[in-house]
């Protein structure tokens, strides 16, 4: 039971207003970025302020607010996944934020009070409800666990600096040419996407076949040559050879938000027979990239080794957060509808 005199109430805001943001915030640590200050110690919670206050109601958001009489301790926001819906044929939702405060307990309570809630929205649709969140935020881990929320994926976010271009420049350099991509390469880039494996939540869901998640992934890269969800993308080559490639964005939202110019968080795959390839292609798009950021990141899944070490070890970058990812499922059978009711 939550801890409290006073019986919580249920809200359903158009917005969030900033001193409901702010007074949880400021009590709530679990915020992305929160590992990493080089961009200063207030920046990770500006961020997520910035997220919340901004959210545009067209876009269909849902907003929950839970308050123990005046007083603000928790909120969510569900936002469609139209794309991602349409790619799977089955509904999929993002459970974007999931914020508590108070102690463990109470707020494992507050989050399964949200769910509960979020779960009667969403009732009598078959549609899966996606939240990422920090990997240390065990209470809401446990609200979601007892709303049988599974766990699909961790990812390790690294990033860094501009600084490290000097160290980039002074790595033995391989016979790898690493150029943009054009039109015409999209069959290589195409053959390398299909015989890659790129792991990840949808292959950890029983309820996705692989063959969906195998057709989401082609259709994302292709979306990415196309710049529609990548600004560069980069293919490495060996005597003429495209042996990988490599799309990334240039995450605008941020520098709307703070002022921070940060490229990355894209697609990364290579032919198994030019692994050395991966290294050199991230160098070449930190050296040549035309957007201008200051700062670049990067993830890895948990299970990918080799990956974790080429960010940490060799391009010296810091771990900027780790996410668990947690899918829940409600109604008997995944349907085809992306409508969010």
């Amino acid at each position: 039971m939550i801890h409290t005199e006073h019986a919580l109430s249920v809200q359903r805001p158009e917005r969030y207003s900033p001193e409901v943001v702010d007074a949880l915030l400021a009590a709530y640590p679990f915020v992305p970025y929160r590992r990493w200050r080089g961009f200063g110690r207030d920046v990770p919670k500006a961020l997520t302020r910035w997220r919340l206050l901004n959210d545009s109601t067209d876009s269909g958001t849902e907003r929950w607010l839970v308050m123990d009489e005046a007083r603000p301790v928790g909120l969510a926001s569900l936002v469609p996944s139209s794309w991602e819906s349409a790619q799977l044929g089955m509904t999929m939702v993002e459970l974007r934020h999931l914020i508590t405060v108070g102690t463990p307990h109470e707020r494992q309570d507050i989050g399964t009070v949200l769910l509960q809630h979020i779960q009667e929205q969403l009732s009598g649709q078959a549609v899966c409800v996606v939240h990422r969140l920090d990997s240390e935020d065990y209470a809401t881990i446990a609200a979601l666990e007892a709303a049988r929320f599974r766990l699909v994926d961790t990812s390790v976010s690294f990033i860094q600096g501009k600084g490290i271009l000097p160290h980039l420049r002074g790595m033995a350099r391989r016979t790898t040419t690493v150029r943009q991509y054009r039109e015409e390469d999209w069959p290589a880039v195409e053959a390398i996407a299909r015989q890659s494996f790129f792991g990840g939540r949808y292959y950890h869901d029983p309820h996705i076949p692989r063959s969906r998640s195998d057709a989401l992934f082609l259709a994302w890269v292709r979306q990415c040559c196309q710049r529609v969800f990548a600004d560069e993308v980069m293919l490495g080559l060996r005597a003429d050879h495209v042996g990988g490639f490599l799309a990334y964005q240039c995450q605008r939202w941020l520098e709307e938000a703070a002022g921070i110019r940060l490229m990355g968080r894209g697609v990364l795959a290579v032919e198994p027979e030019h692994r050395g390839l991966a290294l050199e292609l991230i160098r070449g798009a930190i050296l040549r990239d035309p957007t201008g950021a200051d700062f670049i990141q990067f993830d890895s899944h948990i299970e990918s080794v080799d990956l974790l070490g080429l960010y940490s070890r060799f391009l010296r970058m810091e771990v900027a957060h780790i996410q668990h990812v947690f899918h829940g499922w409600l109604g008997e059978e995944p349907c085809t509808s992306t409508a969010l009711r």
